[in-house]
């Protein structure tokens, strides 16, 4: 959203990806690096996390089947 209120993505010189919403941040919060850096970085704990658990779910139930047939 931040992206496309800004206008960031009419510039071609800023790429894409991870540069853009920087860059975008960069217009408006002067610390946007720092920032950005720690809503990525909490974005892949949480993802990491959500995996695993998931994963381990997904383990569980296939014992369980497997148990049963």
């Amino acid at each position: 959203m931040v992206v496309l209120v800004t206008g960031t993505w009419n510039d071609p010189s800023v790429g894409f990806g991870i540069d853009i919403v920087r860059s975008a941040f960069a217009l408006h919060i002067p610390a946007s690096s720092i920032v950005l850096f720690i809503c990525v970085i909490l974005f892949v704990f949480g993802t990491i996390l959500g995996n695993s658990y998931n994963a381990s779910q997904c383990f569980l139930y296939v014992i369980d089947i497997s148990k049963s047939a």
